[in-house]
């Protein structure tokens, strides 16, 4: 089960009841214009600091889920920390870790509830105008259909992006540039001084760099992943939340800045005041565990339902108004003994709001319930409303088991049918036996997930096949829980990796990063045919690893992937296939970050090795000693420091922007030297003389023969070409000039990269 976090929909009455911070001027709402949006801070996962329009912290005890964030307020989240923000327009916000944001103005007309929930909502209710200022972080959103007359803005240093409907993320970093990867609708970007936006659909990318260079590339497919699964949480969190409510939040945004207008201030909230827990008839404070105090306990029965009802704020109102809400007649009906209403209030404010919100006597009967600790009530708020009806029509014991398993609830909602709900319904919802998952496969599975970060699996292949789990889909679930747990090889052993066939991880939905990367390598000729995957999400391999020795042994040239959907880390010296009988070519891929420790080697004696990754790739000092073929290919920059190639064959190294080389020899006579690179910038490097070399740059020779030399072509149009900085030669020969180069480099052809 996914980690249990507060939710706006378990803060209802406080839209109703807590006091509003000090509100700050917006600048953006038109001039007279009283009628303010509301921004409702729905979760928080701290570090999370709050600032107000002086850039003043605000005391964090009363920024709690369901107050409103006040114009102009900044929201600051540190490492692993994360801000849900529900605009009242129907747009929700996700405050990334590590981001500053500011929600500069927000403007909406008045709006009818007609009695729905965000949920229900397919467009926004009324006209808005959002301002939003992103300066550093990211933020990922979803917004409802904008009407044709509503404006939402996101501004940053880089420039701004103009809404109309969308689901996408957007970052920043001040000194780098703008990554913006759109999964639904367009976003029309305008980087800073353009008079132009540039438009961003659905599956594209778009990298602005501080300088205003932009460049359109795929949605980068771990940010679209991101995007889909933080979404669904939001929605998930909010759904519920009545559209009333929400109005009742509107109304007290544009009370604010109405009174704001006339120069007058809200109060501001006091410490430790929970949004309806007001005093109590003799003075005091209810106190922050809303337990009886020892009076009211020795009442009995109906004075322990009267202090419930006496900490209620709706009571409070009515005996300041005359009028009684709903919930405090729906209270009042429960008839609580004194120990069901303890456990009300060993509950969380939002758990207890949340449960006064269920219909008929559900609040009863859960509190009725002594196995249910508060967290295993604050679990079952977690749940989708959809899935927390079907567990609600379980008998007793079956719903308390099911809690207390912490079920995740793609399988509550697989395996909780009307069918099996009536099977396990025997008549009386007290003594039934918990029903059994009929799939125990899928079981299991769930059970795994729930041990790593990537329980959003399951519920993912349901959406995927339909709400039916088939084994071949519980096989692609399977096979995703391995390839995304973290491993380290050692001499000692795998950690728990284990070979998957290629075909098995290479049509997986979780892994195509990695995918994506081997067909560049199919592409490139690299690899071909099937192979055995070791893969995984992060793999560290120690110096001198033993682990997958076992599966070299008599491979007879087979294809090996040792692969990780994020980073992988070699340690020291790792060797494999130093047998005849174990010649295998080894493929190592990360759709991250490869680290390789300074100074190590890789080694065959009867294997090849294929280095790949997506991030940019920096050998230092490391040797690279096999049998026939030795090969680098970098999706982004190759950096090589003092490397060693040995090869009898080919040594191939592409890269799709920059090499840069300082240092490396071939400590053997390879055949053949293949380097394809939009730029390449030589310095310390000695070819054989005997060695084929092909040097191809995007845009090839200087004058249809030579590269570049050191300076002799301005540093802006070094770009693109072959460029010999420092001591270039080739058999020990400098050949740093067109007379050398004509002398000593022969064996060297400069030429172009391939068109695509």
């Amino acid at each position: 089960m996914r980690k249990a976090i507060n939710s706006v929909l378990t803060f209802v009455p406080l839209l109703l009841g807590v006091a509003i911070l000090s509100p700050s001027s917006s600048g953006f709402a038109q001039e007279g214009k009283n009628d303010a949006g509301a921004v409702i801070l729905a979760e928080r996962t701290d570090p999370v600091v709050f600032r107000d329009t002086d850039n003043q912290k605000v005391d964090a005890s009363k920024m709690i889920p369901g107050v409103l964030l006040p114009e102009g307020y900044w929201v600051e989240t540190g490492s692993k920390g994360s801000v849900l923000l529900l605009l009242s327009n129907g747009t929700v916000v996700t405050v990334s870790e590590d981001s500053k944001m500011q929600v500069k103005a927000f403007d909406q007309e008045p709006f009818e509830t007609a009695g729905r929930s965000i949920g229900d909502l397919k467009e926004e209710p009324s006209s808005s105008s959002v301002l939003v200022n992103l300066e550093v972080g990211s933020l990922v959103v979803q917004t409802k259909k904008l009407n044709k007359k509503s404006n939402f803005e996101i501004s940053s240093p880089v420039g701004t992006a103009g809404i109309r409907g969308t689901e996408f993320k957007m970052g920043i970093d001040p000194k780098a540039g703008i990554q913006l990867d759109v999964t639904e609708s367009v976003v029309a970007f305008t980087p800073l001084g353009a008079t132009r936006p540039l438009a961003v659909g659905a599956g594209q990318g778009l990298s602005v760099e501080r300088n205003g260079f932009s460049s359109y590339r795929p949605v980068n497919p771990l940010v679209a992943r991101e995007i889909n699964t933080v979404n669904a949480g939001a929605r998930r969190s909010v759904d519920s939340m009545p559209i009333s409510y929400v109005k009742r939040s509107v109304g007290k945004a544009s009370d604010t800045r109405r009174a704001r207008q006339n120069g007058r201030q809200e109060a501001v909230p006091r410490e430790g005041d929970r949004g309806g827990e007001p005093e109590n008839q003799s003075g005091s404070k209810s106190g922050k565990s809303g337990k009886l105090d020892s009076q009211s306990s020795d009442r009995g029965k109906t004075s322990a339902s009267g202090q419930m009802l006496e900490n209620n704020f709706n009571l409070t109102q009515a005996r300041k108004t005359g009028k009684a809400g709903k919930q405090t007649r729906r209270l009042a009906k429960q008839g609580l003994t004194i120990e069901e209403t303890e456990r009300f209030y060993a509950l969380s404010y939002p758990d207890r709001v949340n449960l006064l919100l269920e219909p008929g006597f559900t609040p009863k009967r859960i509190l009725a319930i002594a196995e249910l600790l508060p967290a295993d009530i604050n679990l079952f708020y977690q749940y989708s409303p959809e899935a927390r009806s079907r567990i609600l029509a379980l008998p007793d014991e079956a719903f308390t088991s099911l809690l207390k398993q912490a079920v995740l609830e793609g399988l509550v909602l697989e395996t909780l049918t009307k069918q099996s709900i009536a099977a396990s319904q025997t008549g009386t919802d007290q003594g039934a036996p918990a029903p059994q998952v009929d799939d125990s496969r899928a079981l299991s599975l769930g059970e795994s997930l729930k041990d790593t970060t990537s329980s959003h699996v399951l519920e993912e292949l349901l959406a995927l096949s339909g709400g039916v789990l088939t084994d071949d889909v519980l096989r692609q679930g399977e096979v995703a829980e391995r390839l995304l747990r973290d491993y380290h090889l050692s001499s000692s052993g795998s950690g728990g990796l284990a070979p998957l066939e290629s075909a098995e991880v290479l049509s997986n939905p979780f892994y195509q990063e990695i995918s994506s990367l081997y067909g560049e390598l199919e592409t490139g000729l690299l690899v071909a045919g099937t192979a055995t995957f070791f893969g995984g999400k992060n793999l560290i391999v120690e110096s001198n690893s033993l682990a997958l020795d076992p599966y070299f042994a008599g491979a007879q040239g087979r294809t090996f992937v040792l692969s990780s959907g994020e980073n992988l880390t070699f340690e020291g010296g790792f060797s494999w296939a130093n047998k005849p009988a174990d010649s295998a070519r080894l493929v190592v891929m990360s759709a991250g970050e490869m680290k390789f420790a300074n100074g190590m080697t890789l080694k065959s004696a009867t294997g090849d090795l294929v280095l790949s990754s997506r991030s940019d790739m920096n050998l230092d000092g490391v040797v690279m000693e096999v049998s026939r073929e030795a090969a680098i290919r970098g999706m982004r920059d190759v950096s090589l420091i003092n490397t060693r190639i040995g090869a009898d064959t080919m040594a191939t190294i592409k890269a799709t922007r920059n090499l840069n080389v300082d240092g490396l020899s071939f400590s053997r006579g390879v055949s053949s030297i293949l380097m394809e690179v939009t730029t390449i910038r030589l310095s310390n490097v000695n070819f054989p003389a005997a060695s084929a070399v092909r040097l191809n740059s995007l845009k090839g020779p200087v004058d249809g023969r030579y590269p570049n030399f050191g300076t002799a072509i301005p540093s802006a149009s070094q770009v693109g070409r072959v460029n010999f900085l420092k001591n270039v030669s080739s058999g020990g020969n400098q050949i740093m000039t067109r007379q050398a180069f004509d002398q000593y480099g022969r064996n060297i052809t400069i030429g172009k990269t391939p068109r695509p």
